[in-house]
């Protein structure tokens, strides 16, 4: 099987973005219906592979969003002993990264963000001739981090600060 981690990747971004907004739309929905609303916005910068970034308030739009497809392994048994034969797993991350002023609201932010995502995936069950293995993504979050809007911030200075949280979906492909 040919080495196609880039283009799954290219493919599932085009799929999120694509579909982002209507996914955000029902979790928003679904918390208002349990008397809990809270605006989901739109993401911001989409990246597709790894970047070293500083995610400096004055110089990353937020909410971010990043696809990576760092992981390809042969499937065992399935002839994948011989090279350009037999199946591969893929293992796709899907990061995203919000801010908001208090850490409830980032908190919550960041399960429905991972929500909505989760929902998209499972609406793109095949994503460029891979199939998702029969199972639910992981999901991993991160601690809430308080965030300077620049370098120069006072972190002691509430108006010179927002609070951050990130979160992983981490789903395996197949094919």
């Amino acid at each position: 099987m040919p080495f196609e981690n880039e283009w799954v990747a290219v493919t599932l971004l085009a799929a999120l973005q694509a579909g982002i907004r209507s996914a955000l739309d029902a979790v928003e929905a679904r918390w208002e219906a349990r008397g809990d609303p809270l605006t989901l916005p739109s993401p911001v910068t989409w990246h597709r592979g790894a970047e070293p970034v500083i995610f400096e308030l004055e110089a990353v739009d937020f909410p971010y969003v990043a696809i990576q497809v760092p992981r390809r392994a042969p499937v065992e048994g399935s002839g994948s002993d011989q090279p350009g034969f037999g199946e591969q797993t893929i293992e796709v991350w899907i990061d995203s990264m919000l801010v908001d002023d208090t850490v409830e609201i980032v908190n919550s932010l960041s399960l429905r963000y991972a929500e909505a995502l989760t929902a998209l995936l499972a609406e793109n069950w095949n994503v460029a001739g891979y199939e998702q293995v029969d199972q639910e993504p992981t999901f991993d979050q991160s601690v809430v981090y308080v965030h300077g809007e620049t370098l120069q911030s006072d972190m002691q200075r509430p108006a010179q600060v927002k609070m951050m949280q990130g979160s992983r979906i981490i789903q395996r492909l197949r094919g």
